[in-house]
């Protein structure tokens, strides 16, 4: 990435909301998408900016966290209308730039063409080379095995921390999450990922 992200950054944490709003009204507008993949770029738009607004403490995009953002939602777009992806949110930045006047427009738009680009090079990749399955060997159906019974003894809410704990040791994850996705609810990811 050859320009300077920091304004970029920090313009898209200043308008989160305002992009959001005309990120929903752009989408809503395109007749060639159904209600359910309305749906779907309304969400990926919205975790798109907030995984860009959470760069600002580097100051720069983090290309390693892009790449695994993009390999994270690759499933949330419908593979025939990914172009309306980098449409809409240069469409929604521009518009935005606009009503504020921004006096650093030029700039800031370049950045984001350099990393939309880099985020549809990586979706492009994982297309023509997709992830290949987890590999169920001998060692992986121990671990699983191990982690399969700390999960019936560790059963209570009290227990994440140490569940958590164990997900690290057993897989040799260097973190390891639980996200809640609905009041109440623990939803565990499918495919455990080593953060490094």
């Amino acid at each position: 990435m050859t320009h300077e992200q920091f304004p970029y950054l920090l313009f898209l944490k200043m308008y989160r909301s305002d992009l959001q709003n005309e990120a929903t009204a752009y989408i809503e507008s395109i007749p060639d998408l159904t209600a359910i993949e309305k749906r779907q770029f309304h969400l990926i738009s919205i975790s798109f900016l907030q995984f860009l607004a959470n760069q600002m403490k580097q100051q720069q995009v983090n290309l390693e966290a892009l790449r695994y953002w993009v390999r994270v939602h690759q499933h949330s777009l419908p593979v025939d209308k990914t172009r309306y992806f980098p449409i809409t949110m240069e469409h929604v930045l521009r518009t935005v730039l606009d009503s504020v006047d921004h006096s650093n427009k030029e700039a800031i738009l370049a950045t984001h063409v350099e990393i939309m680009n880099q985020s549809m090079r990586s979706f492009m990749q994982l297309l023509e080379k997709p992830i290949a399955a987890i590999e169920l060997s001998q060692t992986s159906f121990k671990q699983l095995d191990a982690f399969s019974i700390d999960l019936i003894q560790l059963n209570g809410t009290e227990d994440l921390p140490l569940l958590l704990v164990k997900a690290e040791e057993i897989f040799q994850f260097k973190r390891c999450i639980f996200l809640v996705t609905t009041h109440g609810s623990i939803n565990f990811p499918v495919l455990l990922e080593q953060i490094c």
